[in-house]
């Protein structure tokens, strides 16, 4: 079907697949500051103005906004520097992926309410979440910025120096601007897409995959299982500290035993999200469910081993031994 929207300014009109989110619709078109956080319309991360009013793009067609107009952070450049540069200030981009969402919120509740007040602020970002910062920065970057803006409308000096916060990170107005740093916003069109099918057990072994049917999904390039991984094989850690990092190096990229709900059973890649999952969809795993631990007071001396295996080591001495009957993490 074809659409015609008008996105930051400019009027796009394209075919387009029923099915395709507005989130999906203008990140194609170079809209990186939209972000995809928790894909159940929980997280404000995906905000964008739909005639001029804050909306989530992950939960809105792409065919539902056609003949409308449609603007992200890229076409409010300039309103998201002048207010961004007060959230930087306050240290509050710690990662930075949910500050474009909170933005857009921000600049449309500015829109309604030209001064809040701090419970109007509360109320109105309560949609904005942000895992990092304890929203504490942010509201210190609202309220300054309101200070400001009082200050430069009344025609009163702004102190330029003094008492003025410290920027501490390089690239904090990229982040709050939502400009494209991250992996996602920077990956080539021609990539394949990958994604992992995960145990929905807490404890069991893989006893048998079938992906002769999801390999025969045009698209699919390839589909990887433990049967791919050598599970004598050195293992790794997940953990991301300086070398020798203590935690215990007990992970393979693929293991026939999975030891937590989410613990990845498969890697499909294909050309099209569509393709992948579909073939995730039609993998067939038959596991063996074994008893978990879900209580760490329970844990020590447990006859129940989350490693059994030998193939495992600890380069730090911190009490790794799977020949007791200690659970491992």
């Amino acid at each position: 079907m074809q659409i015609s929207i008008v996105l930051n300014g400019k009027k796009i009109q394209e075919e387009i697949e029923p099915d395709l989110l507005l989130i999906d619709f203008v990140r194609k078109h170079g809209c990186k500051s939209v972000k995809r956080g928790c894909e159940t319309s929980g997280c404000g991360l995906c905000t964008v103005f739909l005639d001029d009013k804050p909306v989530l793009s992950c939960s809105i067609l792409a065919a539902r906004v056609d003949g409308h107009k449609v603007t992200t952070l890229e076409g409010l450049k300039e309103e998201a520097e002048e207010f961004g540069a007060f959230i930087a200030d306050q240290g509050a981009e710690q990662c930075g992926f949910c500050n474009p969402g909170m933005i857009m919120n921000a600049l449309a509740l500015f829109r309604e309410n030209e001064f809040p007040n701090e419970e109007e602020i509360k109320e109105y970002l309560a949609g904005n979440l942000c895992r990092c910062s304890g929203y504490e920065g942010q509201l210190r970057g609202i309220q300054n910025f309101l200070v400001w803006k009082k200050e430069k409308k009344g025609g009163g000096s702004i102190m330029q120096i003094v008492n003025q916060p410290v920027r501490k990170k390089k690239d904090a107005m990229q982040l709050v601007t939502g400009q494209p740093v991250y992996m996602d916003d920077m990956i080539p069109e021609d990539c394949l897409i990958v994604k992992l099918l995960r145990s929905p057990h807490a404890n069991a072994v893989v006893q048998e995959i079938q992906t002769d049917k999801a390999m025969k999904v045009p698209g699919i390039e390839a589909i990887y299982t433990w049967k791919d991984i050598d599970q004598n094989g050195r293992r790794f850690t997940c953990a991301g500290q300086t070398y020798p990092e203590p935690s215990p190096y007990d992970r393979l990229i693929l293991d026939r035993h999975v030891r937590f709900v989410g613990d990845p059973v498969a890697i499909v890649a294909g050309e099209t999200e569509k393709a992948v999952d579909r073939a995730i969809s039609m993998i067939k795993v038959q596991y063996e469910v074994l008893e978990p631990i879900l209580d760490y007071h329970k844990a020590l001396d447990n006859p129940i081993l989350v490693h059994p295996e030998d193939n495992w080591e600890a380069l730090c001495p911190v009490g790794a031994d799977n020949k007791k009957k200690s659970v491992r993490t």
